[in-house]
């Protein structure tokens, strides 16, 4: 891999990588692919443009797939996760960029822990689905409480999922990264996020 170059992966590899997060055994490998397929089809993550096909992803689409089994975790239905991620996002690149190389503090991604509440409004009045969320360091978090901003919350480690995400990239592809372990934005996407 050249210098210049930006930093990307298979489909094959990013899939190893949140099967590593998740600590997915083996025998299970077939029913989370078929989650993926099913996130892509759904446009929650990036996905391949057809068969025969190949498309590389680039370290946000890492990120962003290891946010969408994130929320898939905390028991977020689709619906909730496609919208989720349309707001989150910008959240957690800035979050993620941010960071300092010795963080002081990790960074909380949260989201205000009433989907039953939505769920049920939509229901019975055709409501669209709103959900508050935002992005705390984990010293501050209580003042999410204590300001009665929210009664419950669904959080992420937003900066513990970022060094396991490096981590579990640096494990696939170890050649490539030898020059680069530290697996920050490439220049080119820090432009564009900002």
């Amino acid at each position: 891999m050249r210098k210049d170059e930006p930093l990307t992966f298979s489909q094959k590899e990013l899939e190893a990588a949140i099967l590593t997060l998740h600590d997915i055994p083996p025998e299970r490998h077939s029913a989370f692919s078929g989650r993926v397929r099913n996130f892509q089809k759904d446009k929650i993550i990036s996905g391949s443009p057809g068969k025969g096909i190949r498309i590389r992803f680039s370290m946000l689409d890492a990120i962003a797939w290891a946010m969408a089994f994130e929320f898939s975790e905390l028991g977020l239905a689709p619906t909730e996760i496609k919208l989720a991620m349309i707001y989150a996002l910008p959240l957690v690149f800035d979050a993620i960029l941010s960071e300092k190389e010795e963080p002081e503090d990790d960074m909380l991604f949260w989201i205000n822990g009433d989907m039953l509440s939505q769920y049920l409004q939509r229901q019975t009045s055709n409501a669209s689905l709103s959900l508050k969320m935002g992005i705390s360091a984990a010293s501050k978090i209580s003042e999410l409480f204590l300001e009665a901003r929210v009664d419950r919350a669904l959080v992420v480690n937003v900066s513990s999922l970022w060094r396991r995400l490096n981590k579990a990239l640096v494990d696939i592809k170890p050649r490539e990264l030898e020059a680069a372990p530290d697996l920050r934005l490439p220049e080119r996407s820090r432009k564009s996020q900002s």
